[in-house]
């Protein structure tokens, strides 16, 4: 099954490489570039948060991606919850670790 890594403010996928290895003997491990980390460009509209849970959204249809489970540290924790309530058919599954944007 699909597990898709999101990383924090000031991330990238990278972020994840000791988690990789572990994880990919039982599933499918995508970690992710936002647009405008790491080796991304820069997106074309406004950075948000909704934007960024579109783009997750589109990636996962380009990669023929049902159902996934996701897990998100810090700022890519709020694009993965933003991305759970918004595509719930998508996100079986929510990791938050570290997530911003929640609050009691």
């Amino acid at each position: 099954p699909p597990l898709v890594f999101v990383h924090g403010l000031s991330g990238s996928w990278q972020n994840w490489l000791l988690q990789l290895p572990e994880f990919s003997r039982d599933h499918r491990c995508i970690a992710v570039d936002l647009p405008g980390f790491g080796s991304s460009e820069m997106p074309r509209e406004k950075i948000s948060i909704s934007g960024y849970g579109r783009w997750l959204d589109a990636l996962l249809d380009e990669l023929g991606i049902d159902g996934c489970a996701l897990v998100g540290n810090s700022m890519g924790g709020f694009v993965g919850l933003e991305a759970a309530l918004a595509l719930r058919e998508k996100v079986e599954r929510l990791v938050l670790v570290s997530a911003a944007g929640l609050s009691v």
